[in-house]
């Protein structure tokens, strides 16, 4: 069994961590003992004298990195003497945050069993010390170290970043992680090891030993060895084997959690070599804390500022080690109250730079010149939006409660999280859901509907500080919502409050679906640990879902293949005449649609999309077809739910308008036997709705719908299978209600080598090449509205149009006379024709 210890050295970047860890290393592998050596810097230099000069793969370079079962192999290399490595990695410099790669590896090398008990006698982890934030706190946030040693030096920004580091520890002091002490690797072989040893005294530690420099070190550098194996004799080399000796036998429980200074404290007592006590610091903090205010300077005041020094500590004191090395020397303090003045003054903002080309002016203010992309002035379709927020229309109604873990601004991008919730955009299933039944339902991947503060997103994110909500809604639903403070120092506290709420009411329940987003994965909320912890302390399983990071579930496939999992799922009688509706949207024209089908003599077994009912998933095979509503955004629903199912599969157009309605009925009451009946009943229904059908399209004649976009796009606006058009075949449908149709087709080509810009009699092509050609077709067109998928889109209102999109168009029957209608009025309505130059300013 190996002995197991963990160690992690902290410290100022280029202070020498990294040539003391594979120092450390070499000397605890020359005992005999398994060693293992974790680069946790972003520069992944840690090993390279281990691996004689060669830079290993990193862990972010990984096929594993992404997701997926780690593969040890691909992450672990063996260095000299049998010592295994490892390199984190990082971004490039000054991209993305580099302590996210920090706890995805940590989440790696604990998923690969690299870390667990007694598996080296010696694991060693180098750690970035300049920003000890989430992410490169990991190894202490996780657990998986217990022993942390900072190497400092004589030099006060050095012993800066040591105090802060001590906060650190401090605060995860909870999970048994202990400051050994302090290793000073001096800069000057003349400088002040005093400073060092008050400074630990001050901070309630230790130092563990002084480092000299010596030509060793170097020369080991070149010739790519650690001094270990280049000069074993050298006075370094030894100091190293003490030091090792020293981190394997120094016991954690004869540790005290340190003291870290504040930054104040530490500023001030810095300027006298850090002598003196706390109650020194603590004066000496309030009296440059009255010198630095406002008004002049008083001779009382101007006489503290010129107080020369404090006393030593008295005997007894927590400084340890040789003591002071030199004399006390006299400090004249350096804030003038003119440098005070210097020091306080805010620096003028940069310069906005360059816009992009072809694009307005961004403060403008609209929705789709926000996003960064050079061509957003001209985007009408958010493709990208709808595909990747498809599964927020999806509800699970089983006894789940949600936590969602995530910044406001996901709130804005998704839609539906609470009724009556602002989007940007106008998705299809925005306003059709049904509102929920009492009980604990939510979205299949937990998105949340609840708010964990300040409903603005500006409270303290303290659910106790009454800055919002701060409790569940009915639903059995919570989010966070992490603003900015959140991101800098951490989301975790929210998350635990969250998690903890729903542990409270989770009795009953199915489980918790916890829910996290990007911002909280790049700063490095463990929210996989969240999970595992309150799966215990709730008695219910966690789900985990993390699509930013290609991790987690999805609840829709967890429930449906739990339910198929069972032996009667199978075994449920066929009920002869019956179908499932799969992917239909919801609202009252299927409703609608639905009545008609049971006048046929067809009965709806079971609806699973958009939601997915327990009571439908168990009696899902007792139907004699499924009936497939034809859009890709589910495509990957329809196959993992129902591939291997042994039920026929019937796959009509989907049913807008009357044409496409009535093709629908007849193919699937044909396929069960009923068209006969099915031709009498929509004869019948169509005699219901002829006058009202035959004066809207009468009116349409008049009428005219203008669609923006590339060629390669508005052609496929005759094929509603395609992701984007949500299944509705919008260009057939709009011209069988009789509408005229103009498409604004943008193109590169200069306008003499464009081809004609008139398609037939009734519907037109014209060609735009910037935002002015833009601006200019949508305020001098003669169409009456303009189909849009962003949330009131100012380009076309400014132009006196109106605005459709997918929203207006319904199924079945009743749905196309609905459709023509609600089209019809917005091509009335004349309020932007009006307003215009009102809605310009």
């Amino acid at each position: 069994m190996a002995e197991d210890e963990k160690i992690v050295l902290f410290g100022k970047g280029g202070i020498g961590k990294s040539t003391i860890t594979s120092n450390l290393a070499v000397a605890y592998a020359q005992q005999g003992k398994k060693v293992l050596v974790v680069g946790c810097d972003p520069k992944h230099d840690t090993v390279v004298t281990l691996t004689k000069g060669h830079q290993i793969p990193t862990v972010l370079e990984s096929p594993s990195f992404a997701g997926g079962k780690v593969d040890a192999s691909s992450i672990v290399f063996k260095g000299v003497m049998g010592i295994d490595c490892v390199e984190a990695g990082g971004p490039e410099p000054g991209i993305g945050c580099a302590g996210r790669g920090i706890s995805r590896m940590a989440d790696m090398l604990r998923d690969a069993g690299i870390l667990v008990e007694g598996k080296y006698d010696v694991t060693l982890f180098d750690v970035l010390g300049d920003v000890v934030c989430g992410g490169f706190a990991a190894p202490l946030r996780q657990g998986f170290a217990k022993k942390v040693v900072v190497i400092t030096s004589e030099e006060l920004m050095s012993l800066y970043a040591a105090n802060n580091i001590a906060r650190a520890v401090r605060n995860y002091a909870s999970n048994g992680i202990t400051l050994l002490g302090l290793v000073a690797n001096m800069r000057d072989p003349e400088g002040d090891e005093g400073a060092v040893h008050r400074l630990a005294g001050l901070i309630g530690t230790q130092v563990l030993g002084f480092i000299k420099r010596e030509p060793a070190v170097r020369e080991a550098e070149y010739v790519k060895k650690t001094v270990m194996e280049h000069a074993p004799d050298s006075n370094f080399a030894k100091g190293l084997r003490i030091l090792a000796q020293s981190l394997h036998d120094t016991r954690t429980e004869t540790a005290r959690v340190p003291t870290p200074l504040t930054d104040p404290e530490f500023h001030e007592i810095s300027r006298l070599a850090f002598h003196g006590t706390r109650e020194d610091i603590a004066q000496a903090v309030a009296e440059y804390t009255s010198l630095s205010g406002s008004g002049p300077q008083t001779d009382e005041k101007a006489e503290l500022a010129e107080k020369p020094e404090f006393s030593d500590p008295a005997a007894g004191s927590a400084i340890s080690g040789n003591g002071d090395k030199k004399q006390k020397e006299t400090w004249t303090n350096p804030f003038s109250q003119a440098a005070v003045q210097a020091h306080g003054q805010t620096p003028e903002r940069a310069s906005e730079g360059h816009r992009r080309k072809n694009t307005i002016k961004a403060d403008d203010g609209f929705n789709a010149k926000q996003w960064g992309a050079s061509d957003q002035w001209r985007r009408f379709f958010c493709d990208t939006e709808l595909q990747r927020n498809a599964g927020q229309g999806i509800s699970v109604e089983a006894p789940y409660l949600h936590v969602q873990h995530s910044d406001i601004e996901c709130h804005y991008a998704t839609p539906d999280f609470k009724d009556g919730q602002m989007s940007y955009f106008n998705f299809p299933w925005a306003t059709s859901s049904p509102k929920k039944e009492s009980g604990m339902h939510g979205p299949s991947s937990g998105e949340g509907r609840g708010v964990l503060s300040g409903s603005n997103g500006h409270g303290t994110g303290d659910p106790s500080d009454g800055s919002g909500q701060g409790d569940s809604f009915e639903d059995g639903n919570w989010a966070t919502v992490l603003g900015d403070l959140d991101v800098i120092q951490g989301g975790q506290h929210k998350l635990e409050t969250a998690l903890k709420r729903a542990a409270e009411k989770a009795k009953g329940s199915a489980g918790i679906v916890l829910y996290t987003t990007c911002v909280p994965t790049v700063i490095g909320d463990d929210a996989v640990d969240l999970a595992r912890k309150y799966t215990e302390i709730a008695g219910v399983p966690v789900h985990y879902s993390n699509p930013a990071a290609n991790e987690g579930i999805d609840m829709t496939v967890v429930v449906f293949k739990d339910a198929r999992a069972k032996p009667e799922f199978l075994t449920i009688p066929r009920r002869a005449g019956s179908i499932n509706l799969i992917g239909f949207p919801e609202g009252p024209e299927t409703e609608e649609w639905v009545d008609l089908l049971r006048r046929v003599g067809i009965e709806v077994n079971a609806r699973i999309l958009p939601r997915i009912k327990i009571e439908d998933v168990r009696r899902f095979m007792a139907a004699e077809a499924h009936v497939f509503y034809p859009n890709k955004a589910y495509a990957h629903y329809y196959e993992k739910l129902f591939d291997g199912l042994t039920i026929r599969r019937l796959n009509p157009p989907a049913p807008y308008g009357l044409k496409l309605s009535q093709q629908w009925l007849f193919e699937v009451a044909g396929a069960l036997g009923l068209k006969e009946r099915a031709e009498k009943v929509w004869s019948e229904e169509l005699e219901k709705v002829k006058d009202q059908w035959q004066a809207g399209i009468s009116e349409a004649a008049g009428s005219r719908l203008a669609f923006v976009g590339e060629m390669s796009r508005l052609k496929g606006l005759s094929d509603g299978s395609h992701a984007w058009g949500w299944g509705i075949p919008m260009v057939p449908v709009l011209k069988e209600m009789g509408f005229s149709l103009d498409y604004l087709v943008y193109s590169e080509v200069e306008k003499h080598q464009k081809p004609s810009a008139r398609e037939d009699n009734k519907h037109t092509l014209q060609w735009f090449q910037t935002p002015t050609e833009l601006a200019q077709l949508l305020e001098n067109g003669k169409f009456h509205a303009v189909y849009s998928e962003y949330f009131f889109d100012r380009r076309i209102t400014s132009g006196g149009k109106n605005q459709f999109s997918l929203n207006y168009f319904k199924v079945g029957h009743t749905g196309a006379v609905k459709t023509l209608g609600r089209l019809l009025e917005l091509c009335r309505w004349n309020f932007y024709r009006r307003y215009a130059d009102f809605i310009k300013k």
